[in-house]
C-alpha cells in the first residue's frame, strides 16, 4: 500500500487526533486554584499550530469544568499520541504504541478484537443424560473453538463482508463497513453480540478510529520490554532505535494473527486488507 507524506497536514481531516508534533500546556482548574491541569496539541507543520491546539483544547475543558454550554457539534476525541510510523492515506496511519509495537489506526475498515471466552457449561439435567445414557452428549470444546463458533453465528446473520482472524489470546475480526463509524451505537451493538474486548470497543470510539497491532508484544516474542513513551527528547529517541531495531528483527519470526475463515463476498484485495495481511500472518507461532 502506498504511503502518503508523514508530514502533510491530512491527519487531523477524518478527525482522529494523531499527529508530528505534540505540545503541552498546563492551566488551573478554575474550581481549585491550587490543581495543575494540562492538554496536549498536535500539528503536522509547526510547534506555533500545536501550541495553539493545545490552547484551544484547555480552553474546551475549563468551559467544560465551569459547566458552560458547548456546541452543538462538540465531539470529545482523545489524542493518540504515539509516533507516527507510516501514513497509508488520511483514514489509515500506523504509529508506535507505549511499549513499541506497531499500530494500525483506521477508519476505513472495521475491526473486532475478542478475547477466548470459555463454552457455556451444561445444565445440571443434560450432564446426567449424558453421564448415564450418553445422550446428548456434546465433544468437550475449548474456548477458541467456543468463541470462533459465536463469532461465526453472529456474523452469518450479518449482510457484512467480514474476515476472522485468529490471535494469541482470541480473535480479530475484520468487517468491510463503511457506514460503521467507531462512535456509532451499530458498532457497539455488533461489538456486544460479538462480546468484543469491552475497554477496546470504549477506546475506539473516544478516540474515532479502529486499531490493530501490527507487530507481537515484546514480551511474547521475548523481548525486553520497551517504555516508548512520546514525544521524545532527540537524545532519547536516538537510544531507543537500537531496541527499535532489534524487536522489528525478531519481529518477523512471529505471527500477530491467523486467517481461519471468510464471511460474505470477501474483500481480501482491499487495499488496507492486503497490508495488515501481509503485516501480521506470517510464518511463526502467534505472538
Amino acid at each position: 500500500m502506498k504511503s502518503l507524506d508523514s508530514g502533510a497536514e491530512i491527519l487531523s481531516r477524518k478527525g482522529m487526533r494523531i499527529g508530528k508534533i505534540w505540545e503541552r500546556r498546563e492551566f488551573q482548574n478554575p474550581k481549585n486554584p491550587g490543581e495543575r491541569l494540562h492538554c496536549w496539541g498536535f500539528s503536522n507543520t509547526d510547534v506555533e499550530s500545536a501550541l495553539k491546539d493545545a490552547r484551544e483544547r484547555s480552553e474546551r475543558v475549563i468551559r467544560k469544568i465551569l459547566g458552560m454550554r458547548m456546541p452543538a457539534d462538540d465531539d470529545y476525541c482523545a489524542d493518540i499520541i504515539e509516533e507516527i510510523v507510516e501514513t497509508l492515506s488520511p483514514e489509515s496511519i500506523v504509529t508506535r504504541n507505549r511499549y513499541g509495537a506497531r499500530i494500525l489506526n483506521t477508519q476505513e475498515i472495521a475491526i473486532f478484537d475478542i478475547d477466548a471466552f470459555p463454552p457455556p457449561r451444561s445444565s445440571k439435567l443434560s450432564e446426567f443424560f449424558r453421564r448415564f445414557f450418553g445422550y446428548g452428549a456434546t465433544p468437550h470444546k475449548t474456548p477458541k473453538e467456543a468463541t470462533f463458533e459465536h463469532i461465526s453465528r453472529v456474523l452469518a446473520s450479518k449482510n457484512f463482508p467480514s474476515r476472522i482472524y485468529e490471535t494469541a489470546a482470541g480473535f480479530r475480526v475484520l468487517i468491510n463497513a463503511g457506514m460503521l463509524s467507531p462512535k456509532s451505537d451499530s458498532f457497539r451493538v455488533l461489538a456486544r453480540q460479538l462480546r468484543a474486548d469491552v475497554n477496546y470497543t470504549r477506546l475506539c470510539a473516544k478516540q474515532n478510529c479502529f486499531r490493530a497491532r501490527l507487530t507481537p508484544k515484546p514480551y511474547r516474542a521475548q523481548i525486553p520490554a520497551c517504555r516508548y513513551h512520546w514525544p521524545q527528547s532527540p537524545e532519547e529517541y536516538a537510544r531507543n532505535q537500537a531496541w527499535v531495531k532489534n524487536y522489528e528483527m525478531r519481529a518477523r519470526e512471529f505471527s500477530v494473527c491467523r486467517l481461519v475463515h471468510a464471511c460474505g463476498n470477501d474483500f481480501a484485495t482491499h487495499a488496507l486488507v492486503r497490508f495488515h495481511d501481509a503485516a501480521t500472518c506470517r510464518p511463526g507461532k502467534l505472538a
